[in-house]
């Protein structure tokens, strides 16, 4: 097993995303219990999040000798301000589901404000954690 950081353009975006789908897509709790998406299916907005936080060049996969994905931690930055942009734009969401899951999360992240409370800009989250079980 080797882990490597995902560059921002990384040929293996697809790879990764057909990763998500087999494993985090439908397996997450609260993707799940809004029955999201089946095993294997895609998600337009789940892809889009995943796809803008490999963009931010901080996420790490981990692969097996063969090169298969095992798992992926996607990680982002969180700048001043977003969660309430975030928030506002789930208003015209067509996808309850989804609407609901982010609705929630971004409200959470409403209730302490960091960016006052420690004085910065930005902070660092961890957005996906995704294992295959499959793989080893």
């Amino acid at each position: 097993m080797e882990f490597r950081q995902i560059p921002p353009n990384s040929e293996r975006i697809g790879d990764i995303i057909s990763h998500l789908r087999d494993t985090f897509f439908a397996d997450e709790p609260l993707n799940k219990s809004v029955k999201l998406c089946g095993p294997g299916e895609g998600h337009l907005e789940l892809e889009r999040h995943s796809i803008k936080t490999l963009r931010d060049g901080l996420s790490v996969m981990a692969v097996t000798d063969e090169d298969v994905i095992a798992g992926v931690a996607l990680n982002g930055i969180l700048k001043r301000g977003e969660t309430e942009e975030a928030l506002d734009s789930l208003k015209d969401m067509q996808d309850e589901g989804f609407k609901k899951i982010f609705t929630l999360l971004y409200e959470e992240n409403l209730k302490v404000d960091f960016f006052e409370e420690f004085e910065i800009p930005k902070l660092f989250e961890i957005r996906i954690l995704s294992v295959d079980c499959r793989v080893g």
